[in-house]
């Protein structure tokens, strides 16, 4: 017998003439993804909710895609390493649902920034909750009015972190924004710069990347670069603007904003 949540979708296609196999045609809503936190040092977890009867939740902490293959979601996941958590809702009636997804990073606490300066200022309106947020392992929401967020339009962001002594370092990663409705943009590249005594820098590492789509999604997105190892007291790290909204955008021509919460190295 089929559940009772397919039986109004069947009489609406009676009424209007059509006909549906009652297999495969309607697809799952999205389960409910709910997470501890995202930056966290000793564990957090990845809880999920959606009620239907009769419906198997499966999911993966390797980025890959859930399969009905994929482990079973019984109980809240708990999720000890930085990972990409990853989700799908499955019924023998229904087309599975689309994936819902949460990255996870497990903070080095031999790596924690001492001090934090800007080169910039932030734009007023988003000044965030100063500096020092950018280095609190607080992770903002899709709401980039959150003091989490600081906000810059047609600026770089340029931040100097400096650390209690030399330490290793092999890794920089920004959380950033995407609201191409809110034109606010991922940077268009990341550069990395070390010093022993916060004057003289030396570049470790750089990048370039694609701007976004026109059919990007809202959500959280986070820059990465990596390089040799290397010892510092001092890294300076650069992310530059977007040189101006693209041609396709309603704001085309206009400065992008850019939305930083947070900064780390590894």
């Amino acid at each position: 017998m089929l559940p009772l949540f397919i039986l109004p979708f069947l009489l609406i296609a009676q009424k209007s003439g059509q006909q549906y196999a009652p297999e495969g045609l309607f697809q799952l809503a999205n389960p409910i993804l709910t997470t501890g936190q995202v930056f966290f040092t000793g564990k957090t977890k990845a809880s999920l909710e959606l009620g239907v009867d009769g419906m198997e939740m499966r999911y993966t902490q390797d980025g890959s895609e859930p399969t009905q293959a994929s482990q079973l979601y019984a109980e809240p996941v708990l999720v000890t390493e930085s990972c990409t958590f990853k989700a799908r809702a499955f019924h023998e009636c229904c087309q599975p649902s689309e994936v819902v997804a949460a990255r996870f990073f497990k903070m080095p606490t031999d790596k924690k920034v001492k001090k934090i300066a800007l080169e910039n200022p932030p734009h007023e309106s988003y000044p965030g909750s100063g500096a020092d947020g950018l280095v609190d392992w607080k992770k903002g929401s899709l709401d980039f009015h959150q003091p989490a967020w600081m906000g810059f339009s047609g600026e770089d962001v340029v931040a100097i972190l400096e650390f209690e002594h030399a330490i290793e370092i092999s890794k920089v990663t920004a959380s950033v924004l995407l609201n191409l409705g809110a034109w606010i943009f991922p940077p268009a590249g990341m550069e990395v710069y070390d010093s022993q005594d916060g004057q003289s820098f030396e570049l470790l590492g750089k990048k370039e990347m694609d701007s976004p789509g026109q059919d990007a999604k809202a959500g959280f997105e986070y820059v990465q670069l990596s390089f040799a190892p290397q010892q510092c007291k001092f890294l300076k790290v650069i992310l530059k603007k977007q040189p101006s909204l693209p041609a396709w955008h309603p704001g085309n021509g206009s400065p992008a904003w850019l939305f930083v919460d947070e900064i780390w190295p590894e």
